[in-house]
Formats: C-alpha cells, structure tokens, sequence
C-alpha cells in the first residue's frame, strides 16, 4: 500500500497538508517544519499560499512521494557502515552527555583504557612472535648471529615502547598530564 492511499484516509477531502500535519508525518515540531521551510531545507516541495498570509502547504501528493522515497532508501541506509576510525582519534565534545552519571563516565573511561592497555599487549605479543619466526634459513653462523643480535635490540626497543605505552596509559588513568615527552626511539 502506497502511503497516497493512507494519506487519503488520514487526511479524508485534503489536498494540501498544513504545518501540523507535516510535523506529525515527520515526527518533527511544527517550529522545526518552519525553521526547515525558511532554510529552504523541507524535502519536499512547498506550496505557499500568499492570499492566506503566506501559509506554508505541501501538497499530499508531494508527501506521499517523499515518504515512499524514504520507505524505499531505509534499508539501504541501515547497510551503510561507518568508516573505520578508532575511537580515540576523535576528538570528545566537552562535559559530560546528558543521561550519564560521573561514576558512568569513570566506568567507561576506565573500560577504554584497559581495552586500549589490552589491544597494546596483543600487538606487542603478535610482534615477537612475527620477530621469532625469522630464521636465517641456512647454515651461516654469522648470519644467524647477526639475525639473533637484531632481534634482541628490536625486541628490546619493543619493551621499551610498551613500558612507555602503559606509563601514558596509567598517568590517564590517574588524571596527571606529563610535563616532558620521551622520544621513541627509532628502529
């Protein structure tokens, strides 16, 4: 069933709908139908009647058009995914959402800072393991203490790198900011 046909039985005899009705088709306010008319930004198509002290209209067909255009893109809006960014790369607004305690903020910051102490200790992890499978593959000596004194330092530059990850991490825990930033040293 097209939504003309159920306009029709909601609104019996009328061709134009007022603002009262565009707001309750819309689940939007009245004020914000005419802020959208005025920014010229409604979806649809206005009819405004300059005998009736410019009354904002739009015909019922327009909006049955609208709605069913909207009806038809609804899944495709839900397949839509959002890009993948970490989360701490975007900056947070400022204060606290509206809804959430401060024990619910320290809960979830304390959460994301274990996830992120976590997610570092798995890459680490995955990096020693990809460090020990490196082989030589022949029968030079040289080569293969060459190899292991590399690993050594590299894995060594590895630890260092996670003691400083999580030294951040637990200063953020705690709410200090550093004064003097360490180099990372480079490989």
């Amino acid at each position: 069933m097209s939504h003309l046909a159920i306009l029709q039985q909601m609104f019996p005899g009328r061709i134009l709908l007022g603002v009262e009705e565009i707001a309750s088709l819309l689940n939007v306010s009245k004020g914000h139908v005419q802020n959208l008319c005025y920014s010229n930004r409604l979806p649809v198509k206005l009819h405004i009647d300059k005998s009736l002290s410019n009354r904002i209209q739009v015909s019922i067909v327009e909006m049955a058009r609208y709605l069913d255009g909207k009806l038809e893109n609804l899944p495709i809006q839900e397949e839509k995914k959002e890009p993948s960014i970490p989360s701490m790369v975007i900056k947070p607004k400022r204060g606290r959402p509206r809804g959430v305690s401060r024990t619910q903020m320290m809960f979830q910051n304390a959460l994301r800072l274990a996830v992120l102490k976590e997610e570092v200790s798995l890459e680490i992890n995955q990096f020693n393991q990809y460090l020990e499978s490196l082989d030589v593959g022949g029968d030079d000596e040289v080569c293969r203490q060459n190899l292991l004194d590399y690993k050594n330092s590299v894995q060594d530059i590895g630890r260092r790198l996670e003691v400083s990850i999580n030294f951040h991490i637990l200063e953020k825990q705690i709410g200090n900011k550093t004064t003097t930033k360490k180099p990372v040293p480079k490989i």
